[in-house]
């Protein structure tokens, strides 16, 4: 998105700033590490002002790969790759709730969650879910779409998605999951598609691949400038880790309006035709519309 400032809303060093334009890149479903990790960017502490201060990535102080970091799966140990990380993969790393609770928890935390709230996919209907089903978590891909709660699924709608309801003691995050769950939920469907086509299992032929990064400076040149010569954000999470839907309403408008998983297709329906989706505050378009900055969407 673009937006023509005609106002003067910024301040550089005492002085009114007049931007022209405003230009907000969004980049779906990678994490900082996946692009920044092996970047090496140092700059100027935002918090300190000390000089030097290098991004918080996956390399140590001698600029190399961090050991420490790996997963385990089937009984082998993955570290980071030194190849550079493809630019698209072989199958979508999946991003529900329960695919997230694997790769940052690692998948015994996903496996207590799940049994704990009776969580299963839709095909189960009103049916328990046996106790075997959890020793597959996360599922394999032809179980989806998302995992409801078993004791909502008399009443589905909006809340019905699985959520902790309760404060009860959950696992540090240790990203421990990363390769169980893409290997666990690998398919041979690699590119984007409706959600009514089922997904193929497969076996994954090489699980480590997940923990790939990209060398920034060789494969990402103009994000690697960009973050070089301003602002970056090194200690930034999702606002929901999960779903695509509730974070682009985060970004969008700064709440999901309570919506823990993706609309509906009823939902989207009705934000396109009669409504939006139900914020108090408005979104960045309804309050640059309102302010008469003109704004472009490019997609």
């Amino acid at each position: 998105m673009a937006a023509k400032v005609t106002s003067p809303i910024l301040k550089c060093d005492g002085h009114a700033g007049l931007p022209k334009y405003v230009f907000v890149l969004s980049l779906e479903n990678r994490s900082f590490d996946h692009l920044f990790g092996r970047s090496n960017i140092t700059g100027k502490d935002a918090v300190t002002k000390a000089a030097g201060k290098r991004v918080n990535g996956i390399l140590d102080a001698g600029g190399n790969i961090d050991p420490q970091y790996t997963n385990s799966y089937g009984g082998k140990s993955y570290g980071i790759p030194s190849a550079d990380a493809p630019f698209i993969m072989p199958s979508d790393p999946k991003h529900e709730f329960e695919h997230i609770l694997c790769q940052t928890c690692g998948p015994d935390a996903c496996k207590a969650l799940m049994q704990e709230f009776k969580a299963g996919p839709d095909s189960y209907g009103l049916n328990a879910i046996p106790d075997g089903f959890y020793d597959t978590i996360p599922p394999p891909p032809q179980s989806q779409p998302q995992f409801v709660r078993f004791t909502e699924k008399l009443s589905p709608g909006q809340g019905s998605v699985l959520r902790p309801t309760s404060p009860s003691a959950r696992p540090a995050p240790n990203n421990a999951g990363y390769v169980h769950s893409y290997a666990r939920s690998y398919s041979v469907n690699n590119i984007e598609k409706a959600d009514a086509v089922p997904e193929t299992a497969a076996a994954c032929p090489d699980p480590g691949l997940v923990m790939s990064c990209f060398n920034t400076p060789s494969q990402l040149p103009i994000l690697h400038q960009l973050a070089s010569n301003f602002v970056i954000c090194d200690n930034f999470f999702s606002s929901l880790p999960g779903p695509t839907g509730p974070n682009r309403f985060f970004m969008m408008a700064g709440s999901s309006a309570g919506y823990d998983g993706g609309p509906s297709a009823g939902d989207m329906k009705e934000w396109s035709t009669v409504g939006h989706l139900p914020v108090n505050n408005g979104n960045i378009f309804t309050h640059l519309a309102k302010a008469k900055v003109p704004f472009q969407i490019y997609g």
